[in-house]
């Protein structure tokens, strides 16, 4: 169940507008996630919970609120997690 990112994303995303852009990132993010790590099914479950949270309740753009809910996995809060991701974005965009 863990490797099926867009049943994730469609059922946390609900009522949320976020773009369709947004929502493949969101599926992206879950899939790298679930690739380089050993989750458990209630890991994943509290991640999307609080990526959705983040940005429901705490109007958060959904890149920090990615790195905002990354605790769910014992992993470190992490606010920068976004700047990075641009930052990495923009990157493989100038090399092309």
């Amino acid at each position: 169940m863990t490797e099926e990112p867009k049943l994730w994303v469609e059922a946390a995303s609900s009522s949320l507008g976020l773009p369709e852009d947004q929502l493949l990132v969101w599926e992206a993010a879950l899939r790298g996630l679930v690739a380089a790590g050993d989750w458990t099914l209630h890991q994943v479950a509290a991640y999307v919970f609080l990526t959705r949270e983040a940005i429901a309740g705490e109007s958060k753009p959904l890149l920090a609120a990615l790195g905002w809910a990354l605790p769910a996995l014992r992993l470190p809060r992490d606010s920068g997690w976004r700047r990075a991701v641009l930052r990495y974005c923009q990157s493989r965009s100038d090399s092309h």
